[in-house]
């Protein structure tokens, strides 16, 4: 054996190893996702699991990511040319990388696929480079939520029609569904607020069904603003918890760049209930905001809290109107 055949030998025999390592990585982290759903992973998490993935699929080969691409649709082998034509068409429109088109679509054509599913794809393309910063990701987040992916519906709201699991009780032992909303600085506010809420009470020992909007990522994902609705519609209160955090989501209108599921879907809330706020004449008929002892700003439109508070939100309102139509 000549010296340049022992040297491709080595080459070869490391690469060997290199990509059984790999390997043994992408599947370990499947073992880890399999109940974790695609929409948890790509629009909770902070959205840093899916930034991480778009930074890593923007420097790879074209070959790479169209084998990826195509693995993604492998289970709709029929329209699999179709989405994977959408993609690239939407993201010429758009100017961006198809990572970041993909993405979007996947949640919303694909809602039962799970994280797991996505890594198989990825190792099918040997973008170990991607699974490899997904790991990091997830070995970030803490145990808890690593490990419970995407919560369900709570279990208690009986099941109608709409996907939401949320409908009027009938069986007269129910008050009534709450829904919570909150940032990460007020979550042990909600926790607390939710088990009291959901303790019966009262001459008639009723109780309320107490959800979040984090209980809905897969729902939301399949049309963000009509199924946001249609949970709104069914809700018979939506308490916001105004802390600093939130006061920051209701004043900038956007969350923050490490956003839990919460806050990621709280500026959408924001806006479509001061939407029916405006369209029912300035009169607030769900929001009960809790404001906790030391916040002193009590938030605008129907987020505030007191009369004056109430007229004074009115009056900018219709400023800002009046000043964007000048």
């Amino acid at each position: 054996m000549n010296m340049n055949e022992q040297i491709r030998d080595e080459f070869l025999s490391n690469f060997k190893k290199i990509n059984e390592k790999e390997e043994q990585r992408a599947n370990r982290l499947k073992e880890v996702t399999e109940n974790i759903d695609i929409a948890h992973l790509l629009i909770g998490y902070g959205r840093a699991a899916r930034e991480a993935l778009e930074a890593v699929l923007l420097l790879s080969s074209p070959l790479a990511f169209d084998t990826f691409l195509a693995d993604c649709f492998k289970n709709s082998p029929n329209r699999s040319q179709d989405y994977a034509g959408e993609v690239r068409v939407k993201a010429r429109i758009k100017e961006v990388h198809p990572s970041k088109v993909l993405f979007q679509l996947l949640p919303e054509k694909f809602p039962g696929m799970k994280a797991s599913d996505l890594i198989e794809s990825l190792k099918h393309a040997r973008l170990y480079r991607a699974i490899s910063a997904l790991e990091r990701c997830l070995e970030a987040l803490p145990e808890h939520e690593r490990s419970t992916g995407c919560p369900l519906p709570n279990s208690s709201l009986p099941i109608s029609a709409s996907k939401s699991g949320i409908k009027p009780d009938t069986s007269k032992k129910i008050r009534g569904n709450i829904l919570l909303s909150f940032a990460r600085d007020g979550k042990d506010i909600a926790e607390h607020l939710k088990s009291e809420l959901e303790k019966p009470f009262g001459r008639s020992c009723k109780s309320y069904n107490v959800v979040k909007l984090s209980d809905f990522t897969s729902f939301i994902a399949e049309n963000r603003v009509l199924n946001m609705k249609d949970i709104l519609s069914r809700v018979d209160y939506i308490v916001p918890v105004l802390t600093d955090g939130y006061l920051q989501i209701l004043s900038k209108r956007k969350p923050p760049e490490d956003a839990t599921i919460d806050e990621e879907l709280t500026p959408l809330l924001i806006q479509l209930t001061e939407d029916d706020w405006v369209h029912n004449g300035f009169r607030n008929r769900k929001i009960r905001c809790y404001k906790p002892e030391g916040v002193h700003s009590s938030g605008f439109g129907p987020f505030s809290t007191g009369s004056n508070m109430y007229i004074e939100s009115t009056l900018i309102w219709r400023q800002k109107k009046s000043q964007s139509r000048v």
